[in-house]
């Protein structure tokens, strides 16, 4: 049987997804988050909106091409949104938050956007998570989704009904490790490692005698993080002084 690999873009969008979780734990992030949007609600409404009947009734998915077209064209967005002047602010905030909490990363505004977005979204839960999808795979450059290979002939002349036994019988093929639940829950250690070195100012040290590790071991999975996340290889030395980010009671 082939052997089960976790795809790396759902590795990253997992590592993302934990490190938004520690910083939405964090009071003092939560606070700045909370009054940034409140401070722009009418304009994350009305971009949630613009997003809601684009999606309900023009496409059924983001692509490279249709995302471009349709929010890169600055006509097309000043006639969803009413304070268009406010966007670039928001933005702005955006990128002064991800500053001001240690959170170094590209991606990282385009990321809180998506999140204020996604929690105004006038969608069904199904559509707001392929929002999502499609918004993290254009921000972090990866795909959006995964390709199972299906043969043409079956679109030819195969029913709906065969080729969902096709898509079954490929899926079958597939083992599923015993470890499987293991994965995501060690990708969740590795993570709250890095958070607490790059944000809380945690030496590795200290984090492998509070959690029994090997110093090793918690060096190394800080290091993975941070390639999943797209950072680069910092200088040695001593991590961060944030003292901007509190520690979660």
């Amino acid at each position: 049987m082939p052997k089960f690999a976790i795809p790396y873009q759902v590795r990253v969008v997992l590592a993302i997804s934990l490190l938004m979780k520690e910083y939405k734990s964090n009071p003092a992030f939560v606070k700045d988050r909370t009054a940034l949007r409140e401070q722009y609600a009418g304009v994350i409404k009305e971009v949630a909106m613009g997003f809601s009947e684009w999606w309900s009734k023009e496409l059924p998915s983001l692509n490279e091409e249709s995302l471009a077209n349709e929010l890169d064209t600055f006509e097309n967005l000043k006639s969803r949104v009413k304070n268009f002047s406010e966007l670039g602010t928001y933005i702005d905030g955006l990128k002064a938050l991800c500053q001001k909490h240690y959170l170094h990363y590209p991606w990282g505004p385009m990321a809180l956007f998506c999140m204020d977005i996604y929690e105004a979204l006038q969608l069904n839960q199904g559509q707001k998570l392929l929002f999502v999808s499609d918004a993290l795979g254009l921000i972090m450059g990866l795909p959006a989704y995964i390709m199972l290979p299906l043969p043409t002939v079956y679109f030819c002349l195969g029913t709906r009904k065969e080729i969902r036994k096709y898509i079954d019988s490929q899926l079958n093929k597939i083992s599923k490790p015993s470890d499987w639940k293991d994965i995501p829950h060690a990708l969740e250690r590795h993570v709250k490692w890095f958070y607490a070195n790059k944000v809380l100012g945690k030496s590795p040290k200290q984090i492998a005698e509070i959690e029994s590790f090997d110093e090793s071991k918690v060096r190394e999975a800080i290091r993975t993080v941070n390639r999943l996340l797209g950072g680069k290889p910092r200088a040695r030395g001593r991590p961060p002084k944030n003292k901007n980010i509190q520690k979660s009671p």
